[in-house]
């Protein structure tokens, strides 16, 4: 009994002291600060050093300490008529694999390193000769004056000629490959800032840092798109070119890379070649290479081998033993 009446005359705690939100005026204030405050310390925490890390920008080849190089549209196309000028002539040796298909076929066939050598002239004469490997024989030999192309398959006893914006719609792949498709690859020609439009857009991301420099003609009111030239903004030398056809598809695709010195002109060493709608590419690595010195006009020189089959594209091809 007197343990029933201690308990009930135990002092009651209020529920009031149990609750967690303010109930006064003052009490209000002095709970809203308090959040302040902690939203404060929330944030200086957050955004601190404590809790917080520096992630560098990784891109291809080059370190993230290197700064980037600005330039207007002006400046790039006067960078490409400068390189463009600055190759009157040049003798090259050079590494080049060859393959058959396209990334619209889903599929490529490569074929055996060859030895090459190629001579420029300026404004537009190119010489290719290819080596078949260990027995260094001739493969192909050919020429073109920048309107007209001679080509000698050795191996077929074939001789081809023709102009060089025929079509190059042979079954066999190789066969489509013109000297003039070397040129405009290793190359790349100026802007004809009389006729062709241009825009310049800054391609600058975490894994690339580039220029696009966009190439347009306008024969009559319609846009058509003609090349897109590509510069690295760590050094602005040119990396690719992309040469479109009227309806917007690739003809040639060209990569640059491994720039080297040759006599005190900076040239590409490693060039990659795609044209899809021809279905070949090419690889070349520069071995050895002069610059701007003269070359004979025997060079460019190709007669047709007596015996060999001639074909001149554009008209049906010869009957096997046709001469």
């Amino acid at each position: 009994m007197e343990a029933r009446s201690q308990l009930r005359h135990r002092p009651t705690i209020a529920a009031d002291s149990f609750r967690l939100t303010p109930t006064s005026y003052d009490e209000r204030m002095c709970f809203a600060s308090r959040v302040r405050v902690s939203v404060v310390i929330a944030l200086a925490l957050l955004f601190s050093s404590c809790v917080s890390h520096t992630r560098p920008i990784i891109r291809k080849d080059h370190p993230s300490s290197q700064a980037l190089l600005s330039a207007t549209k002006a400046d790039l196309i006067q960078r490409v008529l400068n390189s463009y000028r600055s190759i009157r002539s040049f003798n090259a040796v050079v590494d080049m694999q060859a393959s058959v298909g396209s990334v619209y076929q889903g599929k490529f066939k490569d074929y055996t390193d060859l030895t090459a050598y190629i001579d420029f002239r300026a404004p537009e004469s190119i010489r290719v000769v290819a080596l078949l490997p260990v027995v260094h024989t001739t493969a192909f030999h050919m020429v073109s004056d920048g309107k007209e192309f001679k080509a000698h398959l050795v191996i077929q006893n074939r001789f081809i000629q023709g102009v060089n914006d025929a079509p190059a719609n042979s079954a066999n792949k190789l066969e489509n490959i013109r000297p003039q498709s070397f040129l405009e690859a290793m190359l790349v020609k100026p802007v004809d800032t009389a006729n062709e439009l241009t825009i310049l857009l800054d391609d600058t991301t975490e894994t690339t840092a580039s220029y696009q420099l966009g190439v347009i003609r306008m024969p009559g009111k319609e846009l058509i798109p003609h090349r897109r030239i590509t510069f690295d903004r760590v050094n602005l030398q040119i990396t690719e070119q992309r040469e479109y056809d009227e309806s917007g598809s690739i003809v040639s695709l060209t990569r640059y890379d491994d720039f080297k010195i040759f006599d005190n002109v900076r040239f590409p060493a490693h060039i990659e070649i795609t044209r899809p709608k021809d279905g070949y590419g090419i690889v070349l690595r520069v071995t050895k290479m002069e610059i701007n010195k003269p070359i004979p006009d025997s060079r460019f020189v190709l007669n047709r081998p007596e015996g060999t089959v001639l074909q001149v594209i554009g008209s049906p091809a010869p009957v096997q033993g046709q001469k």
